[in-house]
Protein backbone atom coordinates (compact mmCIF):
# COMPACT_ATOMS: atom_id res chain seq x y z
CA UNK A 1 0.00 0.00 0.00
CA UNK A 2 1.18 3.49 -0.76
CA UNK A 3 3.18 5.03 2.96
CA UNK A 4 2.22 8.60 2.09
CA UNK A 5 -0.88 10.26 3.80
CA UNK A 6 -3.92 10.27 2.58
CA UNK A 7 -4.29 12.92 -0.73
CA UNK A 8 -6.78 15.23 0.56
CA UNK A 9 -3.69 16.68 2.27
CA UNK A 10 -2.16 18.01 -0.66
CA UNK A 11 0.51 16.54 -3.39
CA UNK A 12 -2.67 14.91 -5.46
CA UNK A 13 -2.43 14.13 -9.14
CA UNK A 14 -4.24 12.33 -11.42
CA UNK A 15 -3.41 9.13 -12.99
CA UNK A 16 -3.45 9.34 -16.62
CA UNK A 17 -5.98 5.71 -17.02
CA UNK A 18 -8.00 7.26 -14.83
CA UNK A 19 -8.92 9.88 -17.32
CA UNK A 20 -7.47 12.73 -15.42
CA UNK A 21 -9.66 14.99 -12.69
CA UNK A 22 -13.05 14.38 -11.75
CA UNK A 23 -15.62 16.17 -13.13
CA UNK A 24 -16.11 19.23 -11.28
CA UNK A 25 -19.27 18.66 -8.25
CA UNK A 26 -18.46 15.12 -8.43
CA UNK A 27 -16.55 13.81 -5.66
CA UNK A 28 -19.64 12.04 -4.39
CA UNK A 29 -19.70 10.22 -7.53
CA UNK A 30 -18.41 6.41 -7.99
CA UNK A 31 -16.68 5.53 -11.02
CA UNK A 32 -17.54 2.08 -12.43
CA UNK A 33 -14.66 -0.09 -14.48
CA UNK A 34 -15.92 -3.51 -14.91
CA UNK A 35 -15.00 -4.14 -18.45
CA UNK A 36 -16.35 -7.63 -19.67
CA UNK A 37 -18.90 -7.13 -16.63
CA UNK A 38 -20.46 -4.00 -17.69
CA UNK A 39 -23.69 -5.99 -18.68
CA UNK A 40 -23.87 -7.15 -15.02
CA UNK A 41 -24.04 -3.17 -14.05
CA UNK A 42 -26.81 -3.05 -16.66
CA UNK A 43 -28.83 -6.04 -15.33
CA UNK A 44 -28.28 -4.55 -11.59
CA UNK A 45 -30.32 -1.39 -13.16
CA UNK A 46 -32.73 -2.86 -14.58
CA UNK A 47 -33.45 -4.92 -11.74
CA UNK A 48 -33.66 -1.87 -9.60
CA UNK A 49 -35.80 -0.01 -11.51
CA UNK A 50 -38.41 -3.10 -11.98
CA UNK A 51 -38.55 -3.35 -8.12
CA UNK A 52 -38.46 -0.01 -7.49
CA UNK A 53 -36.17 -0.79 -4.83
CA UNK A 54 -34.61 2.69 -3.83
CA UNK A 55 -38.17 4.16 -2.95
CA UNK A 56 -39.12 1.16 -1.50
CA UNK A 57 -36.42 1.39 1.22
CA UNK A 58 -36.97 4.95 1.34
CA UNK A 59 -40.91 3.80 2.45
CA UNK A 60 -39.21 1.58 4.88
CA UNK A 61 -40.62 -1.06 3.33
CA UNK A 62 -39.55 -4.73 4.71
CA UNK A 63 -40.69 -6.67 1.81
CA UNK A 64 -37.27 -5.45 0.23
CA UNK A 65 -35.56 -8.01 2.01
CA UNK A 66 -38.37 -10.60 3.43
CA UNK A 67 -42.22 -11.08 3.26
CA UNK A 68 -43.06 -11.94 6.09
CA UNK A 69 -40.16 -10.50 9.01
CA UNK A 70 -41.97 -7.02 9.91
CA UNK A 71 -39.17 -6.40 12.26
CA UNK A 72 -36.69 -5.21 9.40
CA UNK A 73 -39.05 -1.95 9.75
CA UNK A 74 -38.03 -1.24 13.12
CA UNK A 75 -33.95 -1.65 11.97
CA UNK A 76 -34.49 1.22 9.31
CA UNK A 77 -33.60 3.91 12.09
CA UNK A 78 -30.11 4.51 9.88
CA UNK A 79 -31.95 6.23 6.88
CA UNK A 80 -33.03 9.74 8.38
CA UNK A 81 -30.47 9.48 11.92
CA UNK A 82 -28.24 12.33 10.44
CA UNK A 83 -31.43 14.67 9.62
CA UNK A 84 -32.83 14.00 12.96
CA UNK A 85 -29.33 14.85 14.95
CA UNK A 86 -28.91 17.80 13.16
CA UNK A 87 -30.77 19.47 15.64
CA UNK A 88 -28.74 18.09 18.27
CA UNK A 89 -25.47 18.95 16.98
CA UNK A 90 -24.89 22.18 19.08
CA UNK A 91 -26.08 20.70 22.02
CA UNK A 92 -24.08 18.00 22.01
CA UNK A 93 -20.05 20.27 20.95
CA UNK A 94 -21.48 22.44 23.60
CA UNK A 95 -21.88 19.61 26.08
CA UNK A 96 -17.99 18.39 25.23
CA UNK A 97 -16.61 21.89 25.35
CA UNK A 98 -17.90 21.94 29.10
CA UNK A 99 -15.98 18.98 30.09
CA UNK A 100 -13.24 20.33 28.21
CA UNK A 101 -13.15 23.42 30.29
CA UNK A 102 -14.10 21.54 33.31
CA UNK A 103 -10.64 19.74 33.17
CA UNK A 104 -11.34 16.56 31.33
CA UNK A 105 -8.39 15.73 28.69
CA UNK A 106 -8.98 12.58 27.54
CA UNK A 107 -11.54 10.28 26.80
CA UNK A 108 -12.22 6.52 26.66
CA UNK A 109 -15.04 4.71 24.16
CA UNK A 110 -15.64 1.19 25.64
CA UNK A 111 -17.32 -0.54 23.14
CA UNK A 112 -17.40 -3.53 20.56
CA UNK A 113 -18.40 -3.49 17.01
CA UNK A 114 -20.63 -1.14 16.17
CA UNK A 115 -19.97 1.03 19.67
CA UNK A 116 -16.75 1.64 18.63
CA UNK A 117 -15.40 1.22 14.87
CA UNK A 118 -16.98 4.83 13.66
CA UNK A 119 -15.72 6.48 17.06
CA UNK A 120 -12.46 4.83 16.00
CA UNK A 121 -12.58 6.73 12.90
CA UNK A 122 -13.53 9.66 14.34
CA UNK A 123 -10.49 9.94 16.58
CA UNK A 124 -7.82 9.46 13.73
CA UNK A 125 -9.01 11.51 11.36
CA UNK A 126 -12.03 14.26 12.63
CA UNK A 127 -10.55 15.33 16.13
CA UNK A 128 -9.11 18.69 17.12
CA UNK A 129 -6.79 18.50 20.71
CA UNK A 130 -7.57 22.40 21.03
CA UNK A 131 -10.91 21.99 21.13
CA UNK A 132 -11.64 18.28 22.57
CA UNK A 133 -10.52 15.57 24.39
CA UNK A 134 -7.92 13.55 23.46
CA UNK A 135 -10.35 10.23 22.46
CA UNK A 136 -8.76 6.56 23.15
CA UNK A 137 -10.49 2.72 22.08
CA UNK A 138 -10.80 0.53 24.69
CA UNK A 139 -12.08 -2.86 22.30
CA UNK A 140 -10.58 -5.96 23.73
CA UNK A 141 -10.06 -8.17 26.72
CA UNK A 142 -6.48 -8.13 25.78
CA UNK A 143 -4.77 -7.69 29.69
CA UNK A 144 -1.79 -6.59 28.02
CA UNK A 145 -3.69 -3.89 25.91
CA UNK A 146 -5.80 -2.72 28.41
CA UNK A 147 -2.98 -2.34 30.67
CA UNK A 148 -0.54 -0.26 28.20
CA UNK A 149 -3.93 2.17 27.60
CA UNK A 150 -3.85 2.20 31.13
CA UNK A 151 -0.26 3.86 31.13
CA UNK A 152 -1.83 6.29 29.12
CA UNK A 153 -4.22 8.19 30.90
CA UNK A 154 -4.37 10.10 33.43
CA UNK A 155 -7.34 9.01 35.59
CA UNK A 156 -8.43 12.30 37.36
CA UNK A 157 -8.43 13.54 33.78
CA UNK A 158 -10.44 11.12 32.12
CA UNK A 159 -13.95 10.52 30.47
CA UNK A 160 -15.15 6.79 30.30
CA UNK A 161 -17.92 6.42 27.46
CA UNK A 162 -19.82 2.69 28.02
CA UNK A 163 -21.47 2.15 24.80
CA UNK A 164 -23.62 -0.60 24.53
CA UNK A 165 -26.49 -1.01 22.52
CA UNK A 166 -28.32 -4.03 24.33
CA UNK A 167 -26.49 -2.68 27.90
CA UNK A 168 -24.84 -6.33 28.28
CA UNK A 169 -21.81 -6.96 26.25
CA UNK A 170 -19.22 -8.46 28.69
CA UNK A 171 -15.91 -6.93 26.95
CA UNK A 172 -17.83 -3.16 27.33
CA UNK A 173 -19.17 -4.37 31.08
CA UNK A 174 -15.36 -5.59 31.52
CA UNK A 175 -13.58 -2.69 31.05
CA UNK A 176 -16.37 -0.50 32.86
CA UNK A 177 -16.03 -2.41 36.09
CA UNK A 178 -11.82 -2.76 35.74
CA UNK A 179 -11.48 1.46 35.36
CA UNK A 180 -14.32 1.99 37.88
CA UNK A 181 -12.53 0.22 40.62
CA UNK A 182 -9.37 1.83 39.49
CA UNK A 183 -11.11 5.15 39.80
CA UNK A 184 -12.24 4.07 43.23
CA UNK A 185 -8.82 3.56 44.39
CA UNK A 186 -7.63 6.99 43.70
CA UNK A 187 -7.99 9.72 46.39
CA UNK A 188 -9.61 12.92 46.22
CA UNK A 189 -10.96 13.99 43.03
CA UNK A 190 -14.51 13.51 41.67
CA UNK A 191 -16.90 10.69 42.90
CA UNK A 192 -15.82 7.67 40.01
CA UNK A 193 -19.45 8.09 38.85
CA UNK A 194 -18.60 11.29 37.88
CA UNK A 195 -15.67 10.15 35.03
CA UNK A 196 -18.69 7.94 32.99
CA UNK A 197 -21.09 8.39 30.90
CA UNK A 198 -23.31 5.82 28.87
CA UNK A 199 -24.75 5.52 25.07
CA UNK A 200 -27.18 2.59 24.91
CA UNK A 201 -31.07 1.62 24.09
CA UNK A 202 -34.05 2.95 26.06
CA UNK A 203 -34.37 0.77 29.04
CA UNK A 204 -31.43 -1.25 28.50
CA UNK A 205 -30.06 -3.01 31.63
CA UNK A 206 -26.90 -0.28 31.12
CA UNK A 207 -29.70 2.67 31.82
CA UNK A 208 -30.20 1.24 35.46
CA UNK A 209 -26.68 0.49 36.34
CA UNK A 210 -25.66 3.75 35.10
CA UNK A 211 -28.50 5.30 37.20
CA UNK A 212 -27.56 3.46 40.24
CA UNK A 213 -23.86 4.26 39.55
CA UNK A 214 -24.42 7.72 39.56
CA UNK A 215 -22.96 8.39 36.16
CA UNK A 216 -22.41 12.33 34.57
CA UNK A 217 -25.32 11.68 31.72
CA UNK A 218 -26.98 8.66 29.92
CA UNK A 219 -27.36 9.10 26.42
CA UNK A 220 -30.36 6.74 24.83
CA UNK A 221 -30.32 5.97 21.25
CA UNK A 222 -32.81 5.30 18.87
CA UNK A 223 -33.94 2.10 19.08
CA UNK A 224 -34.31 1.61 15.53
CA UNK A 225 -31.11 1.44 14.62
CA UNK A 226 -28.50 -1.56 14.52
CA UNK A 227 -25.30 -1.12 16.24
CA UNK A 228 -23.23 -1.41 12.45
CA UNK A 229 -25.31 1.10 11.25
CA UNK A 230 -25.32 3.76 14.17
CA UNK A 231 -22.37 5.65 13.29
CA UNK A 232 -24.18 8.87 12.54
CA UNK A 233 -26.75 7.97 16.04
CA UNK A 234 -24.96 9.06 19.62
CA UNK A 235 -23.13 5.71 19.17
CA UNK A 236 -20.87 7.98 17.21
CA UNK A 237 -21.44 11.95 17.33
CA UNK A 238 -21.10 11.82 21.30
CA UNK A 239 -17.64 10.12 20.53
CA UNK A 240 -16.48 12.57 17.73
CA UNK A 241 -18.11 15.69 19.72
CA UNK A 242 -15.84 14.61 22.52
CA UNK A 243 -12.77 14.97 20.18
CA UNK A 244 -13.64 18.32 19.04
CA UNK A 245 -15.09 17.32 16.19
CA UNK A 246 -17.66 19.27 14.04
CA UNK A 247 -20.82 17.08 14.19
CA UNK A 248 -22.98 19.92 12.28
CA UNK A 249 -20.56 20.17 9.24
CA UNK A 250 -20.77 16.07 8.95
CA UNK A 251 -24.26 15.88 9.60
CA UNK A 252 -24.88 18.46 6.49
CA UNK A 253 -21.81 16.88 4.09
CA UNK A 254 -23.81 13.54 4.79
CA UNK A 255 -27.25 15.16 3.34
CA UNK A 256 -26.12 15.51 0.21
CA UNK A 257 -24.93 11.90 -0.10
CA UNK A 258 -28.01 10.74 1.53
CA UNK A 259 -29.89 12.90 -1.42
CA UNK A 260 -27.98 11.17 -3.92
CA UNK A 261 -29.54 7.83 -2.34
CA UNK A 262 -32.96 9.19 -3.24
CA UNK A 263 -32.32 9.65 -6.66
CA UNK A 264 -33.19 7.84 -10.13
CA UNK A 265 -31.32 4.78 -10.35
CA UNK A 266 -29.15 6.19 -13.24
CA UNK A 267 -27.70 9.14 -10.76
CA UNK A 268 -27.83 6.70 -7.85
CA UNK A 269 -24.50 5.23 -7.27
CA UNK A 270 -25.01 3.75 -3.80
CA UNK A 271 -27.94 1.63 -5.14
CA UNK A 272 -26.05 0.80 -8.12
CA UNK A 273 -23.01 -0.42 -6.13
CA UNK A 274 -24.92 -2.65 -3.92
CA UNK A 275 -27.00 -4.25 -6.49
CA UNK A 276 -23.95 -4.72 -8.24
CA UNK A 277 -22.03 -6.17 -5.38
CA UNK A 278 -24.50 -9.00 -4.71
CA UNK A 279 -24.95 -9.86 -8.29
CA UNK A 280 -20.73 -10.28 -8.66
CA UNK A 281 -20.90 -12.30 -5.30
CA UNK A 282 -23.57 -14.27 -6.25
CA UNK A 283 -21.15 -15.28 -9.76
CA UNK A 284 -18.49 -15.91 -7.41
CA UNK A 285 -16.69 -12.81 -7.17
CA UNK A 286 -17.57 -13.03 -3.37
CA UNK A 287 -14.33 -11.25 -2.42
CA UNK A 288 -14.78 -7.29 -1.74
CA UNK A 289 -11.21 -6.04 -1.85
CA UNK A 290 -11.24 -3.03 -0.28
CA UNK A 291 -8.40 -0.65 -1.48
CA UNK A 292 -7.09 2.22 0.95
CA UNK A 293 -4.58 4.52 1.70
CA UNK A 294 -2.98 3.58 5.71
CA UNK A 295 -4.12 7.00 6.88
CA UNK A 296 -7.90 5.31 6.19
CA UNK A 297 -7.26 2.09 7.63
CA UNK A 298 -10.01 2.69 10.34
CA UNK A 299 -12.23 3.58 7.88
CA UNK A 300 -11.69 -0.11 6.18
CA UNK A 301 -12.41 -1.91 9.41
CA UNK A 302 -15.51 0.38 9.76
CA UNK A 303 -16.88 -1.01 6.24
CA UNK A 304 -15.38 -4.52 6.95
CA UNK A 305 -18.06 -5.26 10.11
CA UNK A 306 -20.89 -3.39 8.15
CA UNK A 307 -19.90 -5.68 5.12
CA UNK A 308 -19.15 -9.15 6.93
CA UNK A 309 -21.45 -8.88 9.76
CA UNK A 310 -24.84 -7.71 7.19
CA UNK A 311 -24.52 -9.72 4.70
CA UNK A 312 -22.59 -13.09 5.93
CA UNK A 313 -25.60 -15.46 6.90
CA UNK A 314 -27.59 -18.16 5.45
CA UNK A 315 -24.58 -19.61 3.51
CA UNK A 316 -24.25 -16.48 1.39
CA UNK A 317 -22.15 -13.63 1.92
CA UNK A 318 -19.10 -11.05 0.86
CA UNK A 319 -15.92 -11.51 2.04
CA UNK A 320 -14.20 -7.99 2.44
CA UNK A 321 -10.27 -8.28 2.14
CA UNK A 322 -8.19 -5.01 3.42
CA UNK A 323 -4.44 -4.48 3.65
CA UNK A 324 -3.34 -5.24 0.19
CA UNK A 325 -1.59 -3.38 -2.09
CA UNK A 326 0.60 -3.14 -5.24
CA UNK A 327 2.41 -6.24 -4.82
CA UNK A 328 -0.68 -8.52 -4.05
CA UNK A 329 -2.39 -7.28 -7.52
CA UNK A 330 -0.65 -10.67 -9.31
CA UNK A 331 -2.09 -12.45 -6.94
CA UNK A 332 -5.79 -11.98 -7.17
CA UNK A 333 -8.10 -15.05 -8.32
CA UNK A 334 -11.17 -14.39 -10.03
CA UNK A 335 -12.59 -14.42 -7.02
CA UNK A 336 -12.52 -10.21 -6.52
CA UNK A 337 -14.56 -7.39 -6.45
CA UNK A 338 -12.22 -4.28 -6.03
CA UNK A 339 -13.64 -1.18 -4.80
CA UNK A 340 -10.50 1.70 -4.40
CA UNK A 341 -11.45 4.87 -1.98
CA UNK A 342 -9.26 7.54 -3.39
CA UNK A 343 -8.14 10.75 -1.47
CA UNK A 344 -8.97 13.53 -3.88
CA UNK A 345 -7.95 17.56 -4.17
CA UNK A 346 -10.62 20.24 -4.14
CA UNK A 347 -9.85 20.06 -8.05
CA UNK A 348 -10.80 17.03 -8.43
CA UNK A 349 -7.36 15.38 -9.01
CA UNK A 350 -6.85 12.32 -7.74
CA UNK A 351 -4.13 10.89 -5.45
CA UNK A 352 -1.77 9.32 -8.37
CA UNK A 353 -0.44 6.32 -5.77
CA UNK A 354 -4.38 5.26 -5.60
CA UNK A 355 -5.17 5.78 -8.86
CA UNK A 356 -2.84 3.72 -10.21
CA UNK A 357 -3.39 0.74 -7.78
CA UNK A 358 -6.81 0.72 -9.23
CA UNK A 359 -5.33 0.96 -13.01
CA UNK A 360 -3.03 -1.98 -12.17
CA UNK A 361 -6.49 -3.83 -10.84
CA UNK A 362 -7.86 -2.81 -13.74
CA UNK A 363 -5.00 -3.83 -16.10
CA UNK A 364 -5.01 -7.44 -13.98
CA UNK A 365 -8.91 -8.26 -15.31
CA UNK A 366 -10.81 -7.35 -11.85
CA UNK A 367 -13.67 -5.19 -11.64
CA UNK A 368 -12.84 -2.19 -10.02
CA UNK A 369 -15.33 0.46 -8.27
CA UNK A 370 -13.66 4.01 -7.63
CA UNK A 371 -14.59 6.01 -5.06
CA UNK A 372 -13.21 9.71 -4.51
CA UNK A 373 -12.84 10.77 -1.03
CA UNK A 374 -12.12 14.61 -0.28
CA UNK A 375 -11.50 14.71 3.18
CA UNK A 376 -12.47 14.31 6.70
CA UNK A 377 -16.00 16.50 6.55
CA UNK A 378 -16.94 13.71 3.97
CA UNK A 379 -16.50 10.77 6.55
CA UNK A 380 -20.02 11.19 7.13
CA UNK A 381 -21.48 10.38 3.56
CA UNK A 382 -19.45 7.64 3.21
CA UNK A 383 -21.13 6.05 6.08
CA UNK A 384 -24.36 6.49 4.80
CA UNK A 385 -23.01 5.67 1.31
CA UNK A 386 -21.48 2.32 2.30
CA UNK A 387 -25.39 1.65 4.49
CA UNK A 388 -27.55 2.45 1.73
CA UNK A 389 -25.25 0.07 -0.89
CA UNK A 390 -24.96 -2.83 2.12
CA UNK A 391 -28.65 -2.96 2.32
CA UNK A 392 -29.06 -2.88 -1.57
CA UNK A 393 -26.58 -5.80 -1.24
CA UNK A 394 -28.78 -7.43 1.27
CA UNK A 395 -31.64 -7.55 -1.36
CA UNK A 396 -29.50 -9.02 -4.15
CA UNK A 397 -28.48 -11.91 -2.11
CA UNK A 398 -31.74 -12.73 -0.24
CA UNK A 399 -30.52 -12.00 3.26
CA UNK A 400 -31.57 -9.82 6.13
CA UNK A 401 -28.63 -7.00 6.63
CA UNK A 402 -30.32 -5.88 9.49
CA UNK A 403 -28.81 -9.52 12.01
CA UNK A 404 -26.58 -10.79 13.22
CA UNK A 405 -28.10 -14.55 13.69
CA UNK A 406 -24.76 -16.51 14.50
CA UNK A 407 -23.10 -14.45 16.75
CA UNK A 408 -25.07 -15.66 19.74
CA UNK A 409 -23.88 -19.10 19.05
CA UNK A 410 -20.52 -17.87 20.24
CA UNK A 411 -21.08 -16.34 23.24
CA UNK A 412 -23.40 -18.99 24.31
CA UNK A 413 -20.65 -21.50 24.25
CA UNK A 414 -18.50 -18.65 25.51
CA UNK A 415 -20.64 -17.79 28.77
CA UNK A 416 -20.67 -21.64 29.51
CA UNK A 417 -16.79 -22.07 29.72
CA UNK A 418 -16.80 -19.26 31.84
CA UNK A 419 -19.73 -20.66 34.24
CA UNK A 420 -16.87 -23.19 34.18
CA UNK A 421 -13.93 -21.67 34.96
CA UNK A 422 -16.51 -20.19 37.81
CA UNK A 423 -17.27 -23.57 38.79
CA UNK A 424 -14.04 -24.90 38.80
CA UNK A 425 -11.23 -22.44 38.83
CA UNK A 426 -9.71 -23.68 35.50
CA UNK A 427 -10.75 -23.44 31.74
CA UNK A 428 -10.62 -26.52 29.34
CA UNK A 429 -7.88 -26.82 27.19
CA UNK A 430 -9.71 -27.26 24.39
CA UNK A 431 -8.99 -28.81 20.71
CA UNK A 432 -5.70 -27.04 20.33
CA UNK A 433 -2.01 -27.77 18.44
CA UNK A 434 1.35 -26.91 19.40
CA UNK A 435 2.20 -23.92 16.62
CA UNK A 436 4.67 -25.73 13.71
CA UNK A 437 5.09 -25.11 10.70
CA UNK A 438 4.13 -28.41 9.90
CA UNK A 439 0.50 -27.96 11.57
CA UNK A 440 -0.23 -25.10 9.29
CA UNK A 441 1.31 -26.78 6.24
CA UNK A 442 -1.43 -29.77 6.95
CA UNK A 443 -4.10 -27.54 7.58
CA UNK A 444 -3.42 -25.17 4.53
CA UNK A 445 -3.20 -28.14 2.30
CA UNK A 446 -7.46 -28.10 2.45
CA UNK A 447 -7.88 -24.60 0.71
CA UNK A 448 -9.16 -24.71 -2.51
CA UNK A 449 -9.71 -22.06 -5.54
CA UNK A 450 -12.18 -19.42 -4.09
CA UNK A 451 -11.73 -20.17 -0.43
CA UNK A 452 -9.98 -17.94 1.79
CA UNK A 453 -7.97 -17.94 5.48
CA UNK A 454 -8.88 -15.47 8.10
CA UNK A 455 -6.20 -15.19 10.97
CA UNK A 456 -7.90 -14.78 14.03
CA UNK A 457 -5.04 -13.55 16.57
CA UNK A 458 -6.64 -13.30 20.49
CA UNK A 459 -2.85 -11.64 21.10
CA UNK A 460 -2.03 -7.71 21.84
CA UNK A 461 -2.46 -5.67 18.71
CA UNK A 462 1.20 -4.50 19.05
CA UNK A 463 3.18 -3.58 16.21
CA UNK A 464 5.15 -6.45 16.33
CA UNK A 465 2.11 -8.60 16.15
CA UNK A 466 0.93 -6.67 13.38
CA UNK A 467 4.02 -7.16 11.63
CA UNK A 468 4.40 -10.88 11.98
CA UNK A 469 1.02 -11.49 11.00
CA UNK A 470 1.13 -9.17 8.30
CA UNK A 471 4.39 -11.01 6.88
CA UNK A 472 1.80 -14.45 7.28
CA UNK A 473 -0.77 -12.60 5.51
CA UNK A 474 1.45 -11.91 2.53
CA UNK A 475 3.64 -15.45 2.60
CA UNK A 476 0.13 -17.65 2.22
CA UNK A 477 -1.82 -15.30 0.53
CA UNK A 478 1.43 -15.27 -2.54
CA UNK A 479 1.71 -18.72 -2.02
CA UNK A 480 -1.49 -20.05 -2.35
CA UNK A 481 -3.38 -17.18 -4.41
CA UNK A 482 -6.04 -16.94 -1.72
CA UNK A 483 -7.23 -13.65 0.04
CA UNK A 484 -6.00 -13.47 3.86
CA UNK A 485 -7.94 -11.81 6.41
CA UNK A 486 -6.44 -10.93 9.41
CA UNK A 487 -8.68 -10.47 12.48
CA UNK A 488 -7.51 -9.73 16.51
CA UNK A 489 -10.24 -11.40 19.17
CA UNK A 490 -12.29 -10.62 20.76
CA UNK A 491 -12.33 -7.67 18.47
CA UNK A 492 -13.41 -9.57 15.02
CA UNK A 493 -16.38 -11.38 16.87
CA UNK A 494 -17.95 -8.04 16.51
CA UNK A 495 -17.15 -7.37 12.77
CA UNK A 496 -16.25 -10.70 10.74
CA UNK A 497 -17.53 -13.61 12.89
CA UNK A 498 -20.79 -13.37 11.73
CA UNK A 499 -19.53 -14.60 8.56
CA UNK A 500 -17.31 -17.08 9.76
CA UNK A 501 -20.09 -18.69 10.72
CA UNK A 502 -22.64 -17.88 8.79
CA UNK A 503 -21.68 -17.22 5.22
CA UNK A 504 -20.03 -19.36 2.69
CA UNK A 505 -18.60 -22.52 4.11
CA UNK A 506 -15.38 -21.01 2.12
CA UNK A 507 -12.80 -20.28 4.82
CA UNK A 508 -10.69 -21.39 6.60
CA UNK A 509 -10.23 -20.43 10.08
CA UNK A 510 -6.79 -20.22 11.91
CA UNK A 511 -7.44 -19.45 15.58
CA UNK A 512 -3.82 -17.91 17.59
CA UNK A 513 -4.14 -18.30 21.02
CA UNK A 514 -1.52 -17.88 23.93
CA UNK A 515 -0.93 -18.57 27.35
CA UNK A 516 -1.33 -15.15 29.58
CA UNK A 517 1.64 -14.15 32.27
CA UNK A 518 -0.27 -14.79 35.49
CA UNK A 519 1.43 -11.99 37.02
CA UNK A 520 0.64 -9.76 34.54
CA UNK A 521 -2.96 -10.66 33.98
CA UNK A 522 -5.72 -8.09 35.45
CA UNK A 523 -8.39 -9.13 37.17
CA UNK A 524 -12.39 -7.93 36.12
CA UNK A 525 -13.42 -6.53 39.50
CA UNK A 526 -16.26 -7.90 41.14
CA UNK A 527 -16.49 -11.39 39.04
CA UNK A 528 -15.87 -14.68 40.45
CA UNK A 529 -13.93 -18.23 39.67
CA UNK A 530 -10.19 -19.51 40.66
CA UNK A 531 -8.84 -18.27 43.76
CA UNK A 532 -9.34 -14.13 42.54
CA UNK A 533 -12.13 -14.24 40.22
CA UNK A 534 -12.38 -13.92 36.37
CA UNK A 535 -9.22 -12.36 35.21
CA UNK A 536 -9.02 -10.55 31.28
CA UNK A 537 -6.75 -13.15 29.96
CA UNK A 538 -9.09 -15.72 31.07
CA UNK A 539 -12.09 -14.23 29.54
CA UNK A 540 -10.12 -13.86 26.27
CA UNK A 541 -9.30 -17.56 26.55
CA UNK A 542 -12.78 -18.28 27.10
CA UNK A 543 -13.92 -16.26 24.06
CA UNK A 544 -11.98 -18.90 21.55
CA UNK A 545 -12.73 -21.60 23.11
CA UNK A 546 -16.75 -20.22 22.55
CA UNK A 547 -16.23 -19.39 19.13
CA UNK A 548 -13.69 -22.58 18.20
CA UNK A 549 -16.58 -24.59 19.49
CA UNK A 550 -19.45 -22.41 17.37
CA UNK A 551 -17.27 -22.72 14.03
CA UNK A 552 -17.21 -26.39 14.92
CA UNK A 553 -20.60 -26.97 15.48
CA UNK A 554 -21.17 -25.30 12.01
CA UNK A 555 -19.33 -27.41 10.31
CA UNK A 556 -16.45 -25.00 9.46
CA UNK A 557 -12.81 -25.82 9.41
CA UNK A 558 -10.45 -24.62 12.17
CA UNK A 559 -7.10 -24.87 13.41
CA UNK A 560 -6.46 -23.70 16.55
CA UNK A 561 -2.24 -23.20 17.45
CA UNK A 562 -0.90 -22.53 20.88
CA UNK A 563 1.50 -19.78 20.18
CA UNK A 564 2.63 -20.59 24.93
CA UNK A 565 4.04 -17.68 26.48
CA UNK A 566 6.36 -16.34 24.23
CA UNK A 567 3.72 -15.67 21.11
CA UNK A 568 6.57 -13.64 18.98
CA UNK A 569 8.82 -16.22 18.88
CA UNK A 570 5.64 -18.73 18.16
CA UNK A 571 5.34 -16.74 15.15
CA UNK A 572 8.97 -16.40 13.86
CA UNK A 573 8.84 -20.01 13.53
CA UNK A 574 5.55 -20.65 11.93
CA UNK A 575 7.11 -17.91 9.42
CA UNK A 576 9.94 -19.95 9.23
Amino acid sequence: MPSDRAGWEGGCSSSPNMGGALPHGNRERMNFRLGSLEPTLAEAEVHLQRERIVPRIWAWDHTVWADNDVEIADRLGWLDIHRRMAGRAAELTEWARALVEEGFRQAVLIGMGGSSLAPEVFSGLCGCSERGLELLILDTTDPEQIALLEERLDLAATLFVVATKSGGTVETLSGYQYFRARLAEQEGGRPPGEHFVAITDPGSSLVNLAREAGFRRIFENDPNIGGRYSALSLFGLVPLALAGGDVGSLLAQTESFAQLAERPVADNDAARFGMLMGRLALAGRDKLTILLPPALASVGDWIEQLIAESLGKSGRGIVPVLGEGADDVAYFGNDRFCVAVVPCAPDGSLDAAMAALADRCVEAGHPVAVMPFAGPEDLGGHFFFWEFATAVAGHALDVHPFDQPDVESAKVAARTFVAAYERCGVLPEGQTVEASPRALADFLALAAQGDYLAIQAYLPASPDHRQSLEALRRSVAHRLDIPVTVGFGPRFLHSTGQLHKGGAANGLNLQLVRRVDPTTDLPIPGSSGGSDGMTFGTLQRAQALGDGEALRNGGRRLLTLELGSDPAAALARLLS
